[in-house]
């Protein structure tokens, strides 16, 4: 899929990335990630609003 996205000239972002291991693998193949290995999830109350739509 990454490879499909980058030939069509669109950027990837992996989500519920948790390990150095999975983080090094994305890299080499170019592309960009989140999740527990850079920073813990944040609640709805700690969110910007414009980041989620609420109840």
């Amino acid at each position: 899929m990454i490879g499909v996205a980058q030939a069509k000239g669109l950027r990837t972002t992996a989500e519920g990335v948790e390990t150095e291991e999975q983080s090094e693998i994305l890299n080499r193949l170019g592309c960009g990630f989140q999740g527990f290995l850079l920073s813990e999830a944040y609640g709805k109350r700690n969110a910007s609003p414009i980041s989620w739509c609420g109840d």
